[in-house]
């Protein structure tokens, strides 16, 4: 059985300090939902915080379909040009919710149709 899950979640630049970077990625399995090259400087706050604004192309944060076994994975890893790593600031939220059987997708289509049939007829 299937569930959708939204993601909410920022990651930030803890403490500024020089000569120190990280990057972060987001992944369902293998596949690359979000990643940031840098967090230097970028403050919670900040609208590059957002994973939303980090997205790869033609991912989405929301209705993402999960089974059973499914992973998410959110890595930090620190720029190797750099001895030391950072402080990563993260919020995170997952809403979890069922999705809907495709027979009760059907029926529910077929009830709007007829709603929207019986509309015209009573109007007219």
């Amino acid at each position: 059985m299937s569930s959708l899950i939204d993601i909410s979640v920022q990651a930030w630049d803890v403490q500024h300090y020089p000569n120190r970077d990280d990057s972060w990625s987001l992944f369902l399995n293998s596949t690359l939902i979000a990643s940031r090259s840098s967090i230097y400087g970028v403050s919670k706050g900040s609208s590059n915080a957002n994973f939303s604004n980090n997205l790869s192309s033609g991912q989405l944060l929301t209705g993402l379909a999960v089974n059973v076994n499914d992973i998410i994975t959110f890595q930090v890893k620190r720029d190797s040009k750099y001895e030391f790593g950072h402080f990563t600031g993260v919020a995170l939220t997952l809403t979890i919710y069922d999705a809907p059987e495709p027979g009760n997708l059907a029926r529910m289509g077929l009830g709007l149709a007829d709603a929207m049939f019986s509309r015209r007829r009573t109007s007219a």
